[in-house]
């Protein structure tokens, strides 16, 4: 259940029984999409002045590379790994000065590292629907462009993750060929955030997260019985991950702030290959 790890079994459209007992035990998922992005910030706090309330969104340029590992056990199990990197970027965002009402741009990306350990059951219905769990680890990279002008803090979140995923890669076919969907969901827990060194919000802190999306799935590629090479599929998906941060204690880039709130948000709408051989 993460970013990148769907469209590993997007990919077994209709042949994820047939292929567990025809191919062997070991499969290999490589999949590349890209796409539009949103990133956006908020930030509350009980303080005044510059900064101490704001929020931000801005359009970006998203990309995705996963990989995932997997073999199985008999008809039913199926364990693996996955990882991904995520990259959102080519934005920005534009601050307006109080004092004289110019307007400062700030450069903005994100960057997200994923990877994790799964177990699932496969069922033969619907064209063979898969359920797994997956535990793993990531790390998000929120960089904004430093000004001297503008005290806004780039951060490193940091965390474990536990997810569901719920994939039918045959509902149906068209022109011979299945098409399937996939829905994933999970929580970022425990998690860290760290920010740039002179303008964190407080001393002490609670950092969790969670992540949802799902996508569409058609096979282009179907493999042969007799000599497998592998099937390859259009994959359109969606996903959407937040982190919340609460703060206690002095701020060191506003000391009239005690208490705050920080939230970071990641749509990604997107269009690419999947493999699965």
């Amino acid at each position: 259940a993460s970013r990148s790890d769907e469209s590993s079994d997007s990919t077994e459209a209709a042949v994820v029984k047939d292929y567990w007992t025809t191919h062997g035990k070991v499969y290999l998922t490589p999949g590349v999409r890209a796409g539009i992005a949103i990133l956006s910030q908020r930030f509350t706090s009980n303080g005044m002045g510059t900064l101490a309330n704001y929020e931000g969104s801005t359009n970006a340029f998203g990309a995705q590379l996963g990989m995932g590992v997997y073999g199985t056990l008999g008809k039913y199990f199926l364990l693996g790994g996955d990882a991904s990197y995520t990259f959102a970027g080519a934005a920005a965002l534009r601050y307006i000065q109080p004092s004289d009402g110019t307007a400062v741009t700030l450069s903005v990306q994100a960057h997200t590292i994923d990877g994790g350990v799964s177990a699932g059951l496969h069922f033969g219905v619907v064209g063979g629907l898969t359920v797994r769990l997956r535990l793993g680890g990531q790390m998000v990279l929120n960089l904004v462009q430093p000004d001297v002008r503008v005290k806004l803090p780039s951060d490193r979140i940091v965390g474990m993750t536990i997810g569901l995923g719920l994939t039918a890669p045959a509902l149906f076919t068209l022109a011979g060929r299945p098409f399937g969907a996939w829905l994933y969901g999970g929580g970022l827990v425990p998690a860290q955030r760290a920010q740039t060194v002179g303008l964190e919000d407080g001393p002490q802190s609670t950092t969790f997260g969670g992540f949802f999306g799902g996508g569409l799935s058609f096979v282009v590629m179907q493999p042969s019985q007799e000599k497998y090479k592998g099937q390859l599929a259009i994959e359109a998906a969606y996903s959407y991950e937040f982190v919340a941060t609460h703060y206690v204690g002095l701020s060191r880039r506003n000391n009239t702030i005690t208490v705050a709130d920080r939230g970071s948000a990641q749509h990604l709408i997107s269009l690419g290959l999947g493999f699965y051989y």
